[in-house]
C-alpha cells in the first residue's frame, strides 16, 4: 500500500513539475507544495512559497474571500469552488488568477488541491473590449446617419434609432420584403447578396418619398457570419440645395443668352419645375385683382385653373 500511494505522489509530482498551470496543495494553512509554474506565475522560487499561508500573497480586497473558500473546503462544507482572485507578485504586480480547488484527505488531514492560471490579460481584453462595445454602441445610437446590419436573408440584425425615424417603423428582425415595395426589396437583396457572397462594397443614391438617401454597402463579418454593414445619410437638403444652385445657375445662363423673353419665362419655368419635380410651374401676373399666367411648364390644365385664383391681399 505504502508503495503504491509512493508511486502515485511521485507521478503526482512528475506531472506538475512540468504543468503549464500553477499547481497547489494547501494545508494547515499554509502550502504544502506548489510547482515551478505558479511560482513563476506569483514572481516566487518555490521555496519562498513553502510554508507560507497562501493569504499573504493575496491582494487585502481578496483576502477575506480567499479565507472563506479555503475553509468552506477545509471543513467539507464544499467539494470544489471555482472563482477569480487578484494577488501581489514579489516586485508589487497586481495580476488576476482564476483558481479551482478541491477537497481531499492528504496524509490522513483535509486539505485544498488545485490548480491555478492568469488570467490578467484576459480581463484586460474582454475590459476593452466591452469598452470599444459600448463606444460602437453610443456613436451607433446617435448618430444622424442610418446604421443597420443586415444577415443574407435581408433580415435587419441591428438598426439604430434613425433608421426607425426614417422608414416609420423599428425593422430589427423583420425583412426588407415587410419594410419596403416589392420590387425595391428585390434591389436591395441583390446589392447585399453581392455585398455578403463577393465582399463587394456598393454605393448607392435613392430617394424615399420626399427625401434623398446616399448609401453604403459593406461587407461585414460577426460572430453568426458574414453580414451586409449599412450606412446611409439623409441627404435630402443637400441635394434640394444643390438643384436650387443649378436652377439659379441655369437661369442665369438663359438671361444672358436666350433673346426671346418668352422663351426665357417658359424654360426658367421648366428649371424651377426640376427643384421639386413638380408637375406644373406658372409664372403670373397680377392685374387688377386677376392672375394672368404669362409662362409655365407642365400640365396646360392646371394653367387654366389658375386664371380663377383670387389674389389675396396679405396686412
Amino acid at each position: 500500500m505504502e508503495e503504491k500511494l509512493k508511486e502515485s505522489e511521485e507521478m503526482f509530482r512528475t506531472l506538475a513539475e512540468k504543468s503549464l498551470v500553477g499547481i497547489y496543495l494547501i494545508q494547515d494553512g499554509v502550502f504544502k507544495y506548489v510547482n515551478p509554474k505558479l511560482a513563476e506565475l506569483w514572481g516566487y522560487e518555490v521555496d519562498e512559497l513553502i510554508g507560507k499561508s497562501p493569504l499573504q500573497f493575496i491582494h487585502p480586497e481578496d483576502r477575506e474571500l480567499v479565507d472563506k473558500n479555503l475553509r468552506l473546503r477545509i471543513e467539507g462544507k464544499v467539494d470544489a469552488i471555482n472563482y477569480t482572485l487578484k494577488m501581489v507578485r514579489k516586485d508589487g504586480k497586481v495580476r488576476a488568477n482564476e483558481v479551482f480547488g478541491s477537497r481531499i484527505i492528504y496524509k490522513g488531514k483535509p486539505a485544498v488541491v488545485g490548480t491555478l492560471i492568469d488570467i490578467t490579460e484576459k480581463i484586460e481584453m474582454e475590459r476593452k473590449i466591452k469598452e470599444s462595445e459600448e463606444k460602437f454602441r453610443k456613436i451607433f445610437e446617435n448618430s444622424p446617419n442610418l446604421v443597420a446590419i443586415l444577415n443574407e436573408d435581408g433580415v435587419f440584425v441591428e438598426a439604430n434609432p434613425k433608421v426607425a425615424e426614417i422608414i416609420g417603423t423599428n425593422p430589427v428582425g423583420k425583412d426588407l420584403f415587410e419594410i419596403l415595395p416589392k420590387e425595391q426589396a428585390e434591389k436591395r437583396m441583390r446589392i447585399i447578396d453581392n455585398v455578403i457572397k463577393r465582399g463587394e462594397k456598393i454605393e448607392l443614391r435613392n430617394r424615399r418619398g420626399n427625401k434623398y438617401i446616399h448609401a453604403n454597402f459593406l461587407p461585414i463579418d460577426l460572430s453568426g457570419g458574414k453580414h451586409c454593414l449599412v450606412i446611409a445619410s439623409d441627404v435630402t437638403e443637400l441635394t434640394r440645395l444643390n438643384r436650387l444652385l443649378n436652377a439659379i445657375n441655369n437661369i442665369n445662363e438663359l438671361i444672358i443668352h436666350e433673346k426671346d423673353k418668352q422663351k426665357l419665362l417658359e424654360k426658367a419655368c421648366e428649371e424651377l419645375a426640376l427643384l421639386e419635380d413638380y408637375s406644373t410651374v406658372t409664372i403670373c401676373l397680377v392685374e387688377n385683382g386677376r392672375v394672368l399666367p404669362v409662362a409655365f411648364y407642365g400640365d396646360e390644365r392646371v394653367v387654366e385653373q389658375q386664371k380663377d385664383c383670387k389674389v389675396i391681399k396679405m396686412p
